[in-house]
């Protein structure tokens, strides 16, 4: 393998890690504000099943 080889994998390798990063850190913030909105709503669900 020549060196230009490696270097060309690596950055390959280096991009998809970050792709991948983009992906889960996505994930996560969506996740995050998902869980905030079901916090934020809870009370209302809770008010709500007690007064029907």
């Amino acid at each position: 393998m020549t060196a230009m080889a490696v270097v060309m994998e690596v950055r390959a390798d280096r991009q998809v890690t970050l792709f991948a990063a983009g992906i889960s850190s996505r994930a996560v913030a969506i996740i995050a504000f998902g869980l905030l909105v079901a916090g934020a709503a809870l009370p209302y669900l809770v008010y709500g099943v007690r007064t029907a």
